[in-house]
């Protein structure tokens, strides 16, 4: 038997609208695992580091939360959060009690925005953080929350100008640029809204609001543009 087009169009059932909302999930699903992946590929490679505690700071031994309830803040001391630097690389590692603020600069929603590391312009493991003003006062973060990972290194980076790596977090994306022969930079959103850049070890340390997409500018001594960057 021979069917023909109008066969076809007869016999096809009718179709169903697509529910908007659950068409909204879908492509907003889609766009975040996009940008995951694209902030996968930024982030700087670590060759010459091993990684440290980034997953203690979501998780204990027991597998128990830390994030304190209701509050934000992790609820364990930042000692015990960062030990993992205590077995990098061979046992011999860095001691988390002897991190030292190097740089704040003010964060989210009332928060202090601060780099910590074990080490000055050297080798030794660093990370930052979001914590509260009277925490920023005290020796070591006593409230607060990670703004972008950790990790552990021989020495500065040492790394040309653009590396970049972006986290995101519960209060705004954190990120680490490569400084290359940058002595400061300008982060700067397309609204005029600007956001600091500390530079420690070799890198720009920062914030910015999830979604913003500032632009950071980098300056060498002499106020020669060293390079810029879209975070």
């Amino acid at each position: 038997m021979k069917i023909d087009l109008d066969d076809v169009g007869a016999i096809r059932p009718d179709l169903e609208p697509l529910h908007p909302v659950r068409s909204a999930e879908t492509l907003n699903a889609i766009l975040r695992t996009e940008r995951d992946n694209r902030r996968a590929v930024l982030r700087p490679p670590r060759r010459p580091w091993a990684a440290a505690g980034v997953a203690l700071v979501l998780t204990l031994g027991t597998g128990t939360a830390v994030a304190a309830a209701g509050s934000g803040w992790v609820g364990a001391p930042f000692a015990e959060v960062f030990s993992p630097w205590l077995s990098w690389p061979d046992g011999t590692g860095a001691d988390p009690t002897a991190a030292v603020r190097r740089a704040s600069a003010p964060g989210p929603v009332g928060t202090v925005f601060s780099v910590l590391t074990t080490e000055d312009d050297g080798g030794g493991c660093r990370t930052a953080v979001f914590e509260s003003e009277a925490s920023a006062t005290a020796s070591e973060p006593t409230e607060f929350t990670p703004a972008y990972g950790d990790w552990c290194a021989d020495g500065p980076s040492g790394s040309d100008f653009g590396t970049v790596g972006v986290d995101s977090g519960p209060m705004a994306d954190g990120f680490v640029v490569s400084a290359g022969e940058a002595v400061r930079a300008e982060v700067t959103a397309p609204d005029g809204r600007t956001f600091p850049a500390l530079l420690v070890g070799g890198d720009f340390w920062g914030w910015f609001p999830t979604g913003s997409h500032p632009t950071l500018v980098a300056y060498a001594v002499d106020g020669a543009v060293v390079g810029t960057i879209r975070l």
